[in-house]
């Protein structure tokens, strides 16, 4: 893949690195934290979704994946949420859609304390990029990316991790990582 790259991208060969997206990020001071209010009041454990055989095979691949990469971890956690499947949008020319996994989180959502960080306004944040910019108003320019799997780069704190636990056939599972569920 690197070889395909464009010139003017081949500086930053790294960030298309196939081995360090697989790689575990490092614990940092903005690591997911998960607070409940009272961790003497858990959320009742979920079983297992039943899920059609297509599923079940998907379990197992995202499971023997998930693992192999260090995202996710047996786990003996006392909450658990169920995982179940949704389907992707179809591709150009694909008839069967591809199926995501997600995991209900609802009841342990229910129980943690909210991040309140405060989200500033769009108008906010262009006044700000209006009066810091070196260029006229009419030249301020504003990039937007779309990061794939970019919340697989935030570590969940340690200690939080057995909150993430989900059940599936293939036992009960926590993530390492932040999840998209």
């Amino acid at each position: 893949m690197l070889q395909e790259l464009p010139e003017e991208l081949k500086d930053f060969a790294d960030v298309f690195d196939e081995e360090r997206y697989d790689m575990l990020p490092e614990h940092r001071e903005w690591d997911c934290k998960i607070d409940f209010y009272d961790d003497n009041k858990l959320p009742k454990p979920k079983k297992a979704y039943p899920l059609s055989p297509k599923e079940r095979e998907a379990t197992k691949e995202y499971v023997k994946s998930e693992l192999k990469s260090g995202r996710i971890r047996p786990s003996n956690s006392p909450v658990a949420a169920s995982l179940f499947f949704v389907k992707k949008a179809l591709k150009p020319g694909q008839e069967v859609p591809d199926l995501r996994p997600v995991v209900d989180y609802r009841g342990a959502n229910a129980e943690t304390i909210p991040d309140r960080y405060p989200i500033p306004l769009m108008e906010q944040l262009l006044e700000i990029f209006k009066k810091t910019s070196d260029k006229s108003k009419e030249e301020l320019f504003i990039t937007s990316l779309d990061l794939k799997n970019g919340f697989w780069n935030v570590r969940i704190r340690e200690g939080d991790e057995w909150k993430t636990a989900f059940s599936t056939s293939e036992g009960l599972f926590e993530y390492t990582v932040m999840a998209l569920d």
